[in-house]
């Protein structure tokens, strides 16, 4: 199996409440390519750096962790500032360039592609995410995040447009409760509403015969809800023991073991089977994933396990 994660790798610089500044390295998409190699799955990324300090940092980081990359050379390595506030939680502002110009990955040995966040979005490079994604979609799988971050975006209705037309290309979406706020412009959506929201994704797929098989809608504190292709749910509750130190990269991990569950279930390029998913392998899933994502926001930084950690 190959798994191919297209999307910005940043460094995330975090500004805690005390005033301390930390770098890590980071971005959506290189986090769920960490992830899911650290549960033993091998990924490789498709991402921008500079030949810079911060360049340097990055590659470092995903060699370490047995990513494989593909670069494209970007002036300076983007960033991501991360302010914390007293629960943990983040805001970000963003310093990133991303345009592949036309760049053509090698997609004959992939049977699933991830991509999700900035890169997905940000004009002009999400030209050629999409473009990807639509070459890859004639053999391979498709995860998608949206991840949607309103600092980067002048022009939300277009976004909008944008992340619903990739909604519709890929067989498994993950998205928090945040961004469907974002995508039908409210204040917040109930748990009903997220599993009417899955729904209608999935209904309206199997109808143009293209469209998410498996949908997952994260909300903190309020856990996760997964809805399959028959249109049944699960609810995963959060555990109330897990102490949070930030949640950057919660989602990322989250999305990582998503990725690695459908590859260590021989799931990846296999549409068909995904559309297969029973409730209760459903929720098998949707815990494990949640329990990656409690490992990763009880300690600093995006830093997901590795699959022995979860023992």
């Amino acid at each position: 199996m190959s798994i191919l994660i297209v999307g910005e790798a940043v460094i995330d610089i975090i500004k805690r409440t005390d005033g301390t500044i930390e770098e890590h390295p980071g971005g959506s998409p290189a986090n769920v390519a960490i992830g899911v190699s650290r549960l033993g799955i091998p990924a490789r990324l498709l991402t921008m750096v500079g030949d810079d300090a911060h360049g340097k940092i990055v590659e470092q980081w995903l060699a370490d962790d047995d990513v494989t990359t593909t670069t494209v050379e970007t002036e300076r390595t983007a960033t991501a500032l991360a302010t914390l506030d007293e629960t943990g939680a983040s805001t970000y502002t963003f310093d990133m360039t991303w345009d592949l110009d036309g760049y053509a990955p090698d997609l004959t040995d992939v049977d699933h592609v991830h991509t999700g966040s900035i890169a997905a979005f940000i004009d002009p490079g999400a030209h050629d995410v999409a473009r990807i994604i639509a070459q890859a979609r004639e053999h391979a799988t498709i995860s998608y995040d949206p991840n949607i971050r309103p600092a980067l975006i002048d022009d939300m209705a277009k976004v909008r447009e944008h992340v619903l037309s990739l909604i519709a290309q890929a067989d498994v979406v993950k998205c928090s409760d945040e961004d469907l706020a974002y995508l039908f412009e409210r204040d917040a959506l109930s748990q009903d509403d997220a599993i009417d929201v899955a729904r209608t994704w999935i209904a309206r797929g199997r109808e143009s015969g293209h469209g998410p098989l498996l949908v997952a809608v994260t909300a903190g504190k309020d856990g996760v809800i997964a809805v399959n292709a028959a249109g049944e749910y699960v609810h995963v509750a959060a555990d109330p023991q897990v102490k949070v130190v930030d949640t950057v990269g919660a989602g990322d991990s989250f999305m990582g073991a998503l990725v690695y569950q459908l590859a260590h279930r021989g799931l990846t390029g296999k549409r068909e089977e995904i559309a297969k998913i029973d409730r209760d392998t459903m929720r098998d899933i949707a815990v494990f994933a949640a329990r990656v994502a409690d490992i990763t926001v009880s300690r600093a930084g995006a830093n997901p396990p590795r699959l022995e950690e979860l023992s």
